[in-house]
């Protein structure tokens, strides 16, 4: 036996001595190691599945990116994006194909800043209305930095190229550019026509006025002129030629000049060679004939100018006149009492008044000639001679209210001496309104307003020349300050009493301006040029409403817009001026909104047609051939409910074939063959094509029955076209 076993024999021997402790550590590493290899297998296949999960991962970014590439190269426009540091992270071959000379420099990598600069300094990039090439630069720098824009590039040899920059939700910015050159250069093209189309208009509209009108360019060389003009300078119009400059025309004139005074043609030459801007230019010359003539000449925005002659002898006398009977009246009230000499003054002062409102005519007249111009120039829609006709009519309203509008100032300055000015009568509303509508539309529609007119079927106590005149102060005033957004009409019935209001989302009236706007002669800053009047409009307004007792008012905030409404009585009886159009004997009972195509060669009954048609509240688009008619609905976009198609036996007009045409193009639309033919033949072709007839002359109720059959849902695919008819 060994020590050590006679040790732990020994009595009193420890057993878990140093030589057990030592057998126990021995054995513990062959107890742990299967443990410790099976957390060592675990971990290498967790490694293992991770490598797996990331190598998946990377081809699906890898393929994703392959997709993203291919779709932005799939793109017809270039391509572009910036990260948020302004860094060209992707592109496709068409980014910047435009600038050929500096796109292999465009790569991703490349700041914002360098990407600006090398496009800048391409020669293929138009710069001659940028300023320079530094001033571009800065200019689409600044451009850079906002959220979402849209923009043209001007290259040279008349290209363009266009531009979108949208930011995405990772303040990330995309870049998008489509090439616009046919786009552009067919709208120059029709707008060349549309200038050329509106200069014969303007020409005919400058032939209605009883003013003489010479209008110059920006380089003082004539653009217009009408016949007055010629006679009051004692001229013809050989004398008159488009492009023919002013000093030409005016040592041309100069031994003509037959006025009595020749020092006035010299103030006005030294005018037009003035200084710009030119301040308006206005006085009187007398000519031999004891004729007075009024001298107006006014710049326009453009630089142009425009000459203007008026004889206002009648009125110079009638004024003489009075200034005589004045002069008898005051020497016979010498002795009358402080009463009776403070009622002069106020006559003397009324007198004064009415002479300012007679200068200030202009300020009106501005507005039934543009609205004249405007519908004239909405003709570049409709070419054909009978809608033209139309249109005509309308312009011929506007104009005859320029002699209505100075009939009206003068009778203004009547309102503070004479009592019985006023012709307070039952006025229906409806026409004004219609009135009002045609009016305005074609002005608001030019600066890109909505307008609209809530029509009213109401009758009111007040003077129907007044009203209006208040009506058209006040929307055209909603109109000139009005830059975007809309402008509304209408009329709030209370008790008794009814007021209309003008709404407009312009500038708005700052609270201090809100009083003085009223008085004579005021502007507000915002409009404090001779092209924007001299500060009558609303004084009329105001004195008006005053002495036909409608109350004024109106509400207003600054860049949101203004309310004036005005409170008009209602009347107590009906008109019976006219039978009201509601009723039943008036004509059949059609659907609301209708708009009929009249395509008829025989212009009585072309008008004939048109006018019962309009009476019955049927919009028409009256042609005289098939080419005008299909040119029509290619420039006005619509379907119309129903077409009425003139059928000549000679053949000269086959309404069978227009509408086999029609039928192609709109489908199943009702049309009616208008023909003088009673044979079974042309009945019998009728029924084979689906088409209904009436024979001429045409019988009202016939006609009446057929645009009863038209079904309320065809009522509904023109509402946004039937008021240019």
């Amino acid at each position: 036996m060994s020590q050590d076993e006679h040790a732990m024999e020994r009595p009193g021997a420890d057993p878990d001595g140093p030589h057990s402790t030592q057998f126990q550590d021995a054995t513990k590493p062959q107890e742990q190691g299967p443990i410790h290899t099976a957390e060592l297998q675990a971990t290498l296949d967790q490694l293992h599945r991770s490598n797996r999960d990331l190598d998946a991962a990377k081809l699906k970014a890898e393929t994703a990116e392959r997709h993203m590439t291919e779709a932005i190269e799939a793109i017809s426009q270039g391509f572009g994006l910036f990260d948020t540091q302004g860094v060209l992270t992707m592109k496709n071959s068409r980014f910047c194909q435009s600038f050929p000379d500096v796109k292999e420099r465009i790569q991703p990598g490349m700041k914002i800043e360098d990407f600006v600069d090398a496009i800048s300094h391409s020669r293929y990039l138009d710069i001659r209305q940028a300023g320079g090439r530094e001033s571009w630069k800065m200019a689409h720098m600044q451009r850079y930095y906002q959220p979402h824009i849209t923009f043209n590039i001007q290259l040279i040899g008349d290209r363009w190229t266009k531009v979108n920059q949208h930011q995405t939700p990772s303040l990330g910015t995309v870049i998008l550019q489509t090439d616009v050159t046919d786009i552009i250069r067919l709208q120059e093209t029709e707008r060349n026509k549309l200038v050329d189309r509106q200069a014969l208009f303007i020409r005919a509209t400058l032939e209605h006025l009883d003013q003489g009108i010479c209008i110059f360019d920006s380089k003082a060389r004539i653009v217009g002129w009408n016949q007055r003009m010629a006679t009051l300078l004692n001229a013809s119009n050989a004398d008159f030629d488009l492009g023919k400059n002013f000093e030409s025309l005016y040592f041309q004139l100069d031994p003509k000049f037959n006025l009595g005074d020749e020092e006035w043609a010299r103030r006005l030459r030294s005018w037009v060679l003035g200084k710009r801007p030119r301040p308006t230019l206005t006085f009187e010359v007398r000519n031999q004939e004891r004729r007075i003539l009024d001298v107006s000449a006014q710049e326009m925005p453009d630089g142009g100018f425009l000459i203007s002659l008026t004889d206002v002898t009648v009125q110079r006398e009638s004024a003489m006149t009075l200034a005589r009977t004045n002069e008898v009246l005051e020497r016979s009230v010498l002795n009358r009492t402080r009463e009776l000499q403070d009622a002069m003054e106020a006559a003397k002062r009324a007198n004064a008044s009415k002479s300012r409102f007679v200068a200030a005519a202009s300020h009106d007249v501005l507005q039934p000639l543009s609205a004249a111009k405007l519908f004239l120039a909405s003709i570049n829609k409709a070419t054909l001679p009978d809608q033209v006709d139309s249109v005509i009519g309308k312009t011929q309203d506007a104009l005859n209210s320029v002699e209505s509008i100075l009939g009206a100032l003068l009778e203004l300055s009547k309102l503070e001496i004479d009592e019985n000015a006023l012709d307070v009568g039952h006025i229906d509303l409806a026409p004004i309104f219609r009135r009002m509508a045609n009016e305005f539309a074609p002005s608001a529609a030019a600066k890109g307003l909505r307008f609209s007119l809530v029509p009213c079927q109401s009758i009111v106590r007040t003077d129907a020349e007044f009203l209006q005149r208040i009506l058209r102060n006040l929307i055209s005033n909603a109109i000139r300050y009005t830059d975007h957004g809309r402008i509304i009409v209408g009329a709030r019935r209370s008790g008794s009493t009814l007021r209309i209001e003008v709404h407009d989302t312009g500038r708005g009236i700052a609270p201090d301006e809100q009083s003085a706007i009223f008085q004579e002669f005021y502007r507000s800053g915002t409009a404090a040029s001779a092209a924007q009047g001299i500060g009558l409009g609303l004084a009329i307004v105001e004195r008006a409403c005053h002495r036909l007792g409608h109350p004024l008012g109106l509400r207003s905030e600054v860049g949101k817009g203004t309310m004036f409404h005005f409170t008009l009585p209602l009347s107590d009886r009906a008109l019976r001026t006219e039978p009201n159009r509601t009723t039943p004997n008036s004509g059949p009972t059609l659907a609301k909104g209708l708009v009929v195509m009249l395509v008829e060669t025989d212009t009585a009954v072309r008008r004939g047609l048109s006018f019962l048609l309009e009476e019955w509240r049927v919009s028409v688009l009256a042609v005289r051939s098939a080419d005008e008619a299909e040119n029509l609905l290619d420039a006005l976009q619509i379907t119309p409910d129903a077409f009425l198609l003139a059928n000549q036996p000679d053949g000269k007009t086959d309404g069978f074939a227009l509408a086999a045409r029609l039928q192609t193009r709109f489908g199943d639309v009702p049309m009616c063959i208008l023909s003088a033919d009673r044979s079974a033949y042309l009945i019998d072709r009728c029924i084979a094509a689906g088409l209904h007839v009436l024979h001429k002359p045409i019988d009202p109720s016939a006609l009446g029955d057929f645009l009863k059959t038209l079904k309320p849902a065809q009522i509904t695919r023109h509402h946004s076209h039937s008021s240019s008819t």
